[in-house]
């Protein structure tokens, strides 16, 4: 775990491959593209609904427990006073920590508030490729493109996309993926065919212990 120049601890995530990450350019680095700025409406909406279910259910319990109301009223106060700046601060740093990226090789990541994840997920390791888009998603025209690896961290999630680019992000992982087995046995057999070469170039000129080259 790492700590960046604000303070946040940062959790680095990477799935590693059977290839080197240096040859492969998927190795761990910042990504480049940010959300959609319909997040912050998003994000805002729904520390909404979380401030408003906390202060229902404390003034719920001091309805039913009159003994209890006299903490229980200055404490639903307390988190509705707290919901006030969290709505306008948070989405605003989410935002500015929320990173990703799809190159070729891997799926970038970069999430979180106090404590950052960063992710690199190599294509030869996807699984699955979906959309979410939930209620409050669709009321802003955002979507959510989950990544399926054979990793113990679970899914790669890219959050607060444009539903349009998101549908374009998927089809684009979807079809890499599908190329990127071809490409591995197009490179295996290469490989496999240069050796064979190497070793029937050399085959010739070596003698081994039991050649007879006088005929005796």
């Amino acid at each position: 775990m790492n700590t960046d120049k604000s303070g946040h601890a940062e959790n680095t995530d990477i799935e590693v491959p059977t290839r080197a990450a240096s040859t492969d350019g998927w190795a761990l680095r910042p990504p480049r593209e940010p959300v959609d700025r319909r997040c912050l409406p998003w994000w805002s909406c729904q520390l909404v609904v979380a401030a408003a279910v906390v202060v229902l259910m404390l003034l719920g319990a001091a309805w039913f427990i009159p003994a209890a109301r006299a903490w229980l009223l200055p404490a639903a106060a307390v988190a509705a006073v707290l919901a006030i700046p969290a709505v306008i601060v948070v989405p605003r740093v989410l935002m500015r920590v929320h990173r990703w990226e799809v190159t070729d090789e891997a799926v970038f990541t970069r999430t979180g508030l106090l404590w950052q994840q960063w992710r690199a997920a190599p294509l030869s390791r996807v699984q699955t490729v979906d959309t979410d888009r939930g209620p409050l998603q669709r009321l802003f025209r955002l979507a959510t493109v989950t990544v399926t690896t054979a990793s113990a961290k679970g899914p790669v999630r890219i959050e607060a996309l444009d539903w349009a680019r998101a549908e374009e992000l998927a089809h684009r992982l979807t079809r890499l993926t599908e190329q990127r087995p071809a490409a591995d046995d197009a490179a295996a057999g290469a490989a496999g065919s240069a050796a064979s070469s190497a070793v029937a170039a050399d085959g010739p000129g070596m003698a081994g212990p039991g050649d007879d080259r006088d005929g005796t």
